[in-house]
């Protein structure tokens, strides 16, 4: 599969990630619970581990975040066609924070389904604490293996990650099963690299 890495600025991402009209919108806290319903900043959710459709917004609210609520398997199936996602958005910027060393956690965002817009998030951490792939970074799920296409980092914020602030890579081992479209606007990388993380871009 052909991996396409972009960055773009935000006028021409919105001409291949379209979001429908009839859409929803669902919250999310650092202190909710995936039984909620997710309709009100009153009952938010966990996790974005729930099934949505492209043009979906969850908004997110200040706080310090796990990051393990982002990790590998916390993503839903987001329903649409063509180049679409559903948005996992900070409400207001850089004030939804995933902090590794103070949760003690070794995760982040680790975006393993198609489909999906994070903005407006900041992790950080201390890079001697820290054992996370990329702060950042869309790969396929290792225990249901499966491609994964049109995923957005935007406005994203990377400091003290320990391989890469921004990243996507294949299945490990794989040579088959990758990723496809995916774009980086507007983000910040600093202290994000204690090794070495390529992001691939790979021409026909």
């Amino acid at each position: 599969m052909i991996r396409n890495v972009a960055v773009h600025v935000a006028f021409l991402a919105a001409c291949f990630f379209t979001l429908p009209a009839l859409a929803s919108t669902y919250y999310l806290s650092p202190t909710g619970s995936d039984s909620n319903n997710g309709m009100s900043a009153m009952h938010p959710w966990l996790t974005p581990y729930h099934n949505l459709n492209c043009g979906d917004v969850i908004s997110a609210a200040n706080g310090s975040y796990n990051g393990w609520n982002f990790w590998e398997g916390k993503w839903g199936t987001v329903t649409g066609t063509g180049h679409c996602v559903a948005e996992l958005r900070c409400a207001t910027f850089d004030t939804c924070i995933v902090d590794t060393s103070q949760n003690g956690t070794t995760g982040a965002f680790w975006v393993d389904q198609s489909h999906w817009m994070v903005d407006g998030w900041e992790v950080k951490g201390s890079v001697a604490n820290s054992n996370i792939v990329s702060c950042f970074v869309a790969s396929p799920n290792t225990s249901t293996p499966a491609n994964i296409q049109d995923i957005i980092f935007a406005n994203d914020i990377a400091n003290g990650c320990q391989n890469a602030g921004f990243g996507a890579h294949n299945l490990g081992g794989s040579t088959t099963i990758s990723y496809d479209y995916v774009n980086f606007i507007g983000d910040i990388a600093y202290n994000s690299a204690l090794v070495c993380a390529a992001l691939y871009a790979i021409s026909p």
